[in-house]
């Protein structure tokens, strides 16, 4: 329910190009989040966004393990 609030709310976003939800169909416990940002500013602003920052603060209890985060750049 969280991720789905979190999702909702950063595609509403100036900048969010795409903001994804997926589940594991072997593990439904885990799940994956790939986002993509017109820029550098957009995704700055994304993590200083209040919706962002409640689920950074909240997410340690719904975890099990800290989540693994990633910055990757497209090359085509």
């Amino acid at each position: 329910t969280e991720l789905k609030k979190l999702v909702e709310a950063s595609l509403k976003e100036e900048g969010c190009l795409a903001y994804e939800l997926y589940q594991y169909k072997d593990e439904p416990t885990k799940y994956v989040i790939e986002e993509e940002w017109a820029d550098e500013d957009a995704l700055s602003r994304h993590m200083e966004a209040p919706h962002y920052k409640y689920f950074v603060h909240i997410s340690p209890a719904l975890l099990e393990t800290p989540a693994d985060v990633k910055i990757l750049t497209r090359l085509i």
